[in-house]
């Protein structure tokens, strides 16, 4: 989903996502690339991935690598909390030095 900084699980499975890939374990296991569609990626501040299944019969996914390959054609710095966004870690205990380390 490109640009949905506060989707969760009920709002994900009701929402079109703006592309969908399948992965086989085999893809998996050899790194294989997708490609995705660049035309539905442009302007992109953020990007939420949902993982609806497992392999097999396991209990969670986990993830150990993720790579997205493109190019900038221009950086903007757009501060989500102007969008009503405010990051979990924001909130945490213990990471309240976050704004005073910039």
């Amino acid at each position: 989903f490109a640009n949905k900084e506060s989707l969760d699980f009920d709002s994900a499975k009701s929402e079109k996502p703006t592309q969908e890939l399948t992965l086989r374990p085999d893809d998996v296991s050899a790194g294989n690339r997708f490609n995705l569609l660049t035309a539905r990626y442009k302007n992109v501040y953020a990007l939420t991935i949902l993982v609806e299944g497992n392999f097999g019969e396991e209990e969670e996914t986990v993830i150990n690598s993720l790579a997205v390959w493109g190019s900038v054609i221009e950086i903007k710095t757009v501060d989500l909390r102007t969008r009503g966004y405010v990051p979990k870690w924001e909130s945490d205990k213990g990471c309240d030095d976050y704004d005073k380390g910039r």
